[in-house]
């Protein structure tokens, strides 16, 4: 009789590295020996995919897309047999799938913006504005959920926007691998308006940076002042 193993039944390949998988017959005749991923024909693209020999498929560089189960059907004029085995993606550092761009608005309307990321660990997706977390009320609802895919999906949903919603709207998705962080403005129709800065201790000979929280669009000019000296 005919016989199909995949061993290990568990495969985990970390991103972008190489695997190979050999689907061990025994019997005989073999008349035919197919592969599918997931439930679906898996087809030799001569590329990234590859089928070495009809018992023997090479991935030259694992994706999120390769994630799957992966069976090959074994078949005579008189016998079949199969064997399947879980191709399981390694750490990876997260990657967007959907970003917002900017927008630019009169105050009324709602607006949404969101983030799409994947990454293994699952990663962690966070908001802010203008660098300080995105405030959660009753106009402002942060919150996400993981999709079918496996992609943490964020968003940031504001309901009658205001001119102090605008803004640097920013996610940022982390896990252990690493984190990476997308971006982009708000602008609300009216007269400017600037958020409280607050207070900074620095040591002194290290460099620092200080960001003017300003909403309302359009603004045509921002100017610093230190104590009674105009710096720009």
């Amino acid at each position: 009789p005919l016989s199909a193993h995949l061993h290990p039944k568990r495969i985990l390949v970390d991103a972008e590295k190489p695997v190979t998988l050999k689907c061990n017959i025994s019997g005989y005749p073999v008349d035919s020996v197919t592969w599918m991923k997931d439930t679906r024909a898996l087809a030799d693209n001569s590329g990234r995919v590859r089928m070495l020999t009809r018992d023997i498929i090479h991935i030259n560089s694992v994706g999120r897309e390769d994630r799957g189960v992966y069976q090959c059907f074994v078949r005579n004029a008189d016998d079949s047999a199969q064997a399947s085995a879980e191709l399981v993606l390694g750490e990876t550092a997260p990657s967007f799938h959907e970003t917002f761009s900017e927008r630019t608005l009169r105050p009324g309307p709602s607006i949404s913006f969101q983030c799409a990321a994947s990454g293994t660990p699952l990663p962690q997706v966070t908001w802010s504005l203008d660098g300080y977390p995105v405030p959660d009320n009753d106009r402002v609802r942060v919150g996400d959920y993981v999709s079918r895919n496996g992609d943490v999906i964020s968003h940031v949903n504001i309901s009658s926007v205001r001119i102090e919603d605008g803004g640097l709207y920013s996610c940022v998705a982390r896990n252990d691998v690493g984190e990476i962080r997308h971006s982009g403005r708000l602008n609300v129709y009216g007269p400017p308006m600037i958020r409280p800065m607050p207070d900074l201790s620095v040591v002194a000979g290290e460099s620092t940076s200080i960001q003017c929280r300003v909403a309302g669009y359009p603004i045509d000019e921002i100017m610093w002042e230190k104590g009674k000296l105009i710096l720009y």
